[in-house]
């Protein structure tokens, strides 16, 4: 025991030794190993969380397969699709499980459309680009988590908003568009999106990037995304 401790002293010693040196005659360097070992240090947090979360979810997953398929054939029957439908020009949403023959909305230009679905207590949101995608058989193909951090600054102010886009992550969906976020940040986060502002963004395989206004990701069917910028 004696041994293992005389051992750990020694190389604390040798580490302060190490470390005082370099203060003295090579800072820079030593700035150099105190950021390269941060850098390591986070991403190898974000990789074990990101692990233990799939692990979890995994889990989950399994301890409920049999209880979901028993009652496969009931949420058949109860499962319905909800209509969303964002304006930006006066900040408002409308919801309606009424998808057929709904007059206002074939009648309303939105902004914003989304068919929401719940599935194994997730709610998947289905972005759709026009009135015809409007389908209560509409296919919803789950991808896994993509991004494990993702800040909003904004006014000085930073807020975490990664957490509720779970249900996001649908093939072909587009995500973090200056639309999108107005209506995402106020509806999950109770937040008002400034005309300027930026997304820190660090992804499942601990890349870091940031996203501004003219940006977007689009969800693709290789289970990763694009980015895309558009022209102004």
């Amino acid at each position: 025991m004696w041994d293992i401790v005389y051992c750990l002293t020694g190389i604390s010693m040798i580490g302060s030794m190490s470390y005082c040196v370099l203060y003295i005659y090579d800072r820079d360097s030593l700035e150099y190993i105190i950021q390269q070992a941060s850098w390591n240090a986070v991403k190898a947090y974000h990789k074990t969380k990101l692990e233990i979360d799939n692990l979890k979810i995994w889990y989950y997953a399994n301890e409920n397969k049999d209880e979901d398929e028993e009652i496969v054939e009931l949420d058949e029957i109860t499962e319905t699709i909800e209509f969303i439908g964002y304006k930006e020009s006066d900040d408002t949403t409308y919801t309606s499980n009424n998808l057929e023959n709904n007059k206002y909305i074939q009648d309303t230009v939105f902004d914003l459309m989304f068919l929401k679905k719940k599935e194994n207590d997730v709610e998947l949101y289905k972005r759709i680009n026009e009135k015809t995608e409007v389908d209560k058989n509409i296919k919803m193909e789950k991808v896994d988590k993509q991004f494990i951090q993702i800040e909003l600054c904004q006014n000085a102010n930073k807020t975490s908003i990664h957490k509720n886009l779970e249900g996001f992550y649908l093939t072909d969906n587009t995500l973090l568009d200056y639309v999108f976020l107005k209506w995402y940040v106020n509806k999950f986060y109770g937040l008002l999106l400034a005309d300027t502002y930026k997304l820190s963004v660090i992804d499942s395989d601990i890349n870091m990037f940031n996203l501004d206004k003219n940006q977007s990701i689009i969800i693709n069917r290789k289970k990763n995304y694009d980015i895309n910028t558009s022209i102004q």
